[in-house]
């Protein structure tokens, strides 16, 4: 081996030990200082990358992402654990995937996503079993007997971390154990029973002194409180919180928002607003500084409810919409678009407000008239902020609904990517070209269903906006009608269902051509999805319109819902068992209105739908210039 190659060998040998050095430190000190437990993960993580030592990449990248999670910065700690699964598949440390996949099951745990985190931690558990690792298979049944805890299977969830603890217990590892104290407790504080609670919590807050967790100490004592506090034994509740926060002071924990949030509660509870919404903005500083997000919401929506309760809607207003702003960072381009556009409307709306009671000021003549109508528009402000946030609260019940809806017509095509592309990743070698064919096959048609809903919803979009381009030209009509069938029938798989009559004279109209074909398209789609039999379309011209008659004798529309069915994302309650997106006819109704067309349903249960439109159009063909 030549000098410089030997040299080279012996740097990355000592980065290895450097790397392996600062891991060693951190399971020493990582139940004391996240906060330094995450420098020491940053350091070797560079370290570990730039020699590539990818097992100590993803050790250090799982302690980066635990360190977030225990700091409370759930976003994160994502990315970090995401990293960490994907280096640890694509150089095959499977030892290392585990503890990815405990670290991003947790991530989704507290994001709420339980069935996401409960199938990552299945997956932990079954290579923690295939290597007979006894360190992951506890940390598995735990994570799984803390999502069993939130459904009806509590007792096996009890079961599951009973299991976890007799393993930390063989490995002489009792301080593992805390963590699921806390979860336990918490169960027993939600099904109301509140000394098994308590005794939880001060059974975890043993462990802490036992083993000198700062952790559990804190966490402990907070549990403790809470549960005093259900039991209306508010002294003995504030008294383990002033002990919470006398650890903290003396180990310098980022902890302190935490506790300051459960004495937030505790107020609250003993109905002392003003020291409740004292400790709360505390809370809110302390977490907005450390980036506790889950605190900072918790403490946001509370301040709200406190200041709603006292009648200042003025400040709950403040914190309703911060609370919202922090948890819808995320939300797509509309939803932002559309928070933009209503706070500007309400800065519009205060000013003109505002200007009117200027104006009721500089007409007052006498004093107790300015007085009368200063306490008049006072209240007129009150209320119409008490309205407005009413209003934006209905506003965010929307966007979930829109968001949820979106998530499931995403989830099934992106499951079947994700085990296509899986299948075809590990099992390349083994399948015959037929089979990759059929697998690559299933992707692209999935890209393709992805591809339709977010063209659907980007036409929603811009209808909404009036950035649909117009533009007319001369066209067949009955050519039109052919090409919409041809589409229908293609998106539908079907054929030789519709029957078409058309009665056009003249046969060349001057219209928007694309967006008569989308209208037609998507009225045919539906008729053919919705019912089995034939679909008639009877097509007619006038002098100054169309007027297209689409029917089918298929499921119907309920009779209450006919109005519905236009908005964005509607389904109607009887055709759950037909795929769809719930915007085909919202496309249709923003095509018409944007050409001055109309559109009215005549449908019954289980009696067919009959759509019929009406088109403004010219026969008359300008004449080039």
């Amino acid at each position: 081996m030549s000098e410089k190659n030997l040299s080279a060998t012996k740097e990355a040998a000592n980065h290895k030990q450097s790397v392996d050095a600062l891991l060693a430190q951190i399971e020493s000190i990582r139940h004391e200082d996240y906060q330094r437990v995450l420098e020491l993960a940053e350091n070797a993580h560079q370290i570990a990358l730039e020699d590539s030592y990818w097992s100590g990449v993803t050790k250090s990248l799982y302690h980066m992402a635990d360190s977030y999670l225990r700091l409370g910065n759930y976003a994160k700690a994502s990315a970090p654990a995401q990293q960490a699964l994907i280096t640890a598949r694509t150089h095959g440390l499977a030892i290392e995937e585990a503890y990815a996949l405990s670290a991003l099951g947790a991530v989704y745990a507290y994001l709420g996503d339980e069935s996401e985190a409960t199938d990552l931690f299945f997956q932990q558990l079954t290579i923690a079993e295939a290597y007979n690792h006894l360190t992951l298979m506890g940390y598995a049944y735990g994570d799984l007997g803390s999502m069993y805890l939130r459904t009806d299977a509590w007792k096996q969830g009890l079961e599951l971390i009973d299991k976890c603890n007799q393993i930390f217990d063989s490995l002489q590892r009792e301080e593992e154990k805390y963590i699921w104290y806390f979860d336990i407790g918490n169960f027993y504080n939600t099904r109301g029973e509140f000394e098994k609670a308590y005794e939880m919590f001060e059974s975890m807050y043993r462990l802490g002194t036992l083993k000198n967790i700062t952790e559990a100490k804190i966490l402990g004592q907070t549990g403790m409180a809470k549960a005093k506090a259900d039991l209306n034994d508010y002294a003995i509740a504030h008294t383990c919180i002033d002990h919470a926060l006398s650890i903290i002071q003396a180990s310098n924990s980022s902890l302190k928002c935490e506790v300051f949030l459960e004495r937030g509660k505790i107020y609250t509870r003993q109905n002392h607003y003003e020291a409740a919404i004292i400790t709360l903005t505390n809370t809110l500083e302390l977490a907005t500084q450390t980036q506790h997000w889950k605190v900072l919401l918790e403490a946001r929506q509370m301040l709200c409810e406190l200041y709603e309760k006292t009648g200042d809607y003025q400040q709950a207003l403040i914190h309703n919409r911060a609370y919202h702003e922090a948890r819808d960072k995320a939300f797509n381009d509309r939803s932002n678009a559309r928070s933009q556009t209503l706070q500007t409307l309400y800065e519009i709306e205060t000013v003109r407000k505002e200007a009117e009671i200027n104006q009721l000021r500089l007409q007052a003549a006498e004093h107790e008239l300015e007085e009368y109508k200063q306490a008049e528009a006072k209240r007129l402000e009150m209320e119409r902020l008490k309205v407005t946030l009413a209003g934006e609260r209905e506003l965010v019940e929307i966007k979930e609904r829109i968001l949820t809806r979106i998530s499931h017509e995403f989830r099934t095509p992106l499951a079947i990517i994700r085990t296509s592309m899986d299948i075809l990743t590990r099992y390349a070698n083994r399948l015959s070209e037929e089979k990759r064919q059929t697998y690559q096959g299933k992707i692209d048609e999935q890209f393709k269903a992805i591809e339709k809903l977010l063209n659907d919803i980007g036409i929603v979009l811009r209808a909404d906006k009036g950035q649909i381009p117009k533009s007319k030209e001369a066209i067949s009509l009955s050519h039109i009608c052919r090409l919409a069938i041809r589409n229908a029938q293609t998106q539908t798989n079907s054929s030789q269902r519709i029957q078409m009559t058309i009665e056009a004279n003249p046969d060349a109209i001057w219209i928007e051509r694309d967006i008569l074909l989308e209208i037609l398209t998507h009225l045919l789609t539906n008729a053919l999805k919705f019912s089995t039999g034939i679909v008639e379309m009877q097509v007619q011209t006038q002098s100054d319109r169309i007027t297209i008659r689409v029917a089918d004798t298929g499921i119907g529309i309920p009779t209450d819902e006919q109005e519905k069915v236009f908005e964005s994302l509607y389904r109607a309650s009887n055709n759950d068992e037909v795929p769809g997106n719930g915007l085909g006819l919202t496309i249709v109704r923003d095509y018409l209105s944007l050409i001055g067309g109309t559109i009215k349903l005549q449908s019954a249960l289980n009696d067919g739908t009959t759509a019929l439109i009406t088109i403004p159009v010219t026969s008359q063909i300008p004449e080039a210039d």
